[in-house]
């Protein structure tokens, strides 16, 4: 797998409202706003990541949490808390996480997890290989 993108409506999720523009709308929402998408990755370096967009987000808060795992989240590969004024507000901006594979991983996943603390909209999920670019 070199590049996978997702839109974001076609992600499970605990919280957050799919949007009829196609975007989903996490408002003061806890919880896993997207997860997936349980792939085979070979040995290499990659990205996994979503694009976000703050439409009102709290100064110097952890807003959002973004990791990579893989054994049904039993392990963690990569993780990264992103701030309020971390996050674009006039356009969508890509939040994630690079990491490293020494051996094929099973069942990967990226998970974005909001605390609750502002307002989001996420329009896809993103997972790709930089060692190949």
């Amino acid at each position: 797998m070199k590049y996978l993108f997702r839109p974001i409506q076609q992600t499970p999720h605990e919280v957050g409202e799919d949007q009829p523009d196609g975007k989903r709308l996490m408002k003061h929402a806890r919880g896993h706003v997207s997860y997936g998408p349980y792939c085979r990755l070979d040995p290499g370096c990659y990205f996994g990541g979503f694009h976000v967009r703050a439409l009102r987000s709290p100064a110097g808060a952890h807003a959002i949490h973004i990791d990579v795992c893989c054994r049904q989240a039993a392990e963690v590969l990569a993780e990264r808390w992103y701030s309020g004024r971390e996050i674009l507000r006039g356009v969508a901006g890509l939040c994630g996480v690079p990491f490293a594979l020494n051996s094929p991983a099973e069942e990967v996943e990226v998970r974005l997890w909001a605390d609750g603390k502002g307002t989001f909209e996420v329009s896809g999920m993103l997972l790709f290989r930089t060692d190949l670019i």
